[in-house]
């Protein structure tokens, strides 16, 4: 499980680098603009595998932007072949979390302080009981918490099929 939206893991097998390379491909088809909600035969991923290096991603029949994006490399040891690979979120995905994000921290930022320098007196502004002045500044964070659990739980859904189906074709 990952605590933040990417994560590096490696993976180590006994086949050769090039075996690892055309039994990843078989698994991979190129990436489409549109795809098809009705063709069920496709492959597990989308996108290239090529000169020791890939990048990838899970086909899914539905709607998530959190599906990670595999980036790897194809390395050569000793005795072994290691996948090391980064999932991650895609860039533009990612722009516009730090987009949303930014904008509830400023709101959380300008509830504080008018929280902390308001008057609470009616000429200057509407009377608000003790308690709302404190849920104004606590709510942007609940928030916060609640946009984090509906990014990193789709996130980590996705990351773990897609590294057990690799787990598992490399054993």
């Amino acid at each position: 499980m990952f605590w933040i939206p990417y994560g590096h893991i490696r993976l180590r097998t006994l086949y050769n680098p090039i075996e690892v390379e055309y039994r990843l491909a078989d698994h991979v088809e190129p990436r489409r603009l549109i795809r098809s909600i009705f063709r069920r035969n496709h492959k597990f991923f989308e996108g290239h595998v090529e000169n020791g290096h890939f990048k990838i991603n899970r086909i899914i029949n539905r709607k998530n932007s959190f599906v990670p994006v595999i980036v790897g490399n194809i390395e050569d040891d000793l005795n072994y072949t290691t996948l090391d690979m980064v999932m991650r979120l895609d860039y533009l995905v990612m722009g516009l979390l730090v987009t949303i994000v930014s904008g509830v921290v400023l709101s959380g930022l300008f509830a504080s302080l008018g929280a902390l320098f308001g008057s609470n007196s009616v000429e200057y502004g509407p009377y608000l009981p003790d308690g709302y002045a404190l849920q104004g500044v606590l709510s942007p964070f609940a928030c916060l918490i609640l946009f984090y659990l509906l990014v990193m739980i789709p996130f980590n859904l996705e990351a773990r099929k897609a590294r057990l189906f690799l787990e598992a074709l490399f054993a």
